[in-house]
């Protein structure tokens, strides 16, 4: 699953225009509450991810949500930054764990042993952003966490709306279907690996939260990353 989707930016720097976040919570809205869609506009909880909001997280406990990102383009030529995106990485709360998915090529599906040092302290942030530069950065490129119109930093972004987005999604309907079944139903390559096959642009990927490949155990203080 990848959300690389693009929207505008609060810098100076020319943004790259897709889908907005937004948007998709609109159309998933429409769709899952036609009842509300001409009465209800969606919103969404920004946290920066410090310590005072450790207490609220914890509480909302979230099932699922975005890691609200902005990758700089260009940062090694001479000349100004010319390309500035907004990336939104999602994370989903499975059998108790939270899960973050890069959604790349080649890239691993992240599990995350302890949350609350994670996504609420800033020490654990920055070993959030240092994984995901890692993944998804190539030459050129930064990666921190997105910066407001007031520079105030919005690490997370959460559905607000529960009742029409947050508990239905993600649904567990794929959980009981057999592959076969899956693969009809998918205008992409299903593989068990993160590797997209030759010739494809795209592919979508099945992931045995209980095995032991293509997850790695994320915990923090200590160490970065365990297998």
């Amino acid at each position: 699953m990848s959300l690389s989707w693009s929207g505008s930016s609060s810098s100076s720097y020319s943004p790259i225009r897709a889908p907005h976040l937004r948007d998709v919570l609109v159309s998933l809205q429409r769709l899952l509450r036609p009842d509300l869609a001409n009465n209800e506009s969606p919103s969404h909880i920004f946290m920066c991810g410090i310590e005072s909001e450790a207490e609220t997280f914890m509480k909302m406990r979230p099932k699922f949500f975005f890691i609200n990102c902005e990758v700089i383009m260009g940062i090694d030529q001479d000349v100004c930054p010319s390309l500035c995106a907004n990336i939104f990485f999602p994370v989903i709360l499975k059998g108790g764990d939270y899960y973050i998915i890069v959604g790349e090529d080649r890239t691993p599906v992240y599990r995350l042993l302890n949350p609350k040092d994670l996504f609420v302290t800033f020490q654990g942030t920055e070993v959030l952003a240092y994984i995901l530069s890692r993944n998804y950065c190539g030459d050129g490129k930064r990666l921190s966490f997105h910066l407001n119109n007031d520079g105030k930093r919005e690490a997370y972004c959460i559905p607000g709306f529960m009742d029409g987005i947050q508990y239905p999604c993600p649904s567990k309907r794929w959980e009981n279907c057999k592959k076969s079944i899956i693969d009809k139903q998918l205008m992409f390559p299903l593989v068990d690996t993160p590797v997209v096959p030759a010739n494809c642009k795209s592919s979508v990927q099945i992931v045995n939260l209980s095995g032991v490949n293509n997850i790695i155990d994320i915990k923090f203080p200590g160490n970065k990353q365990n297998k």
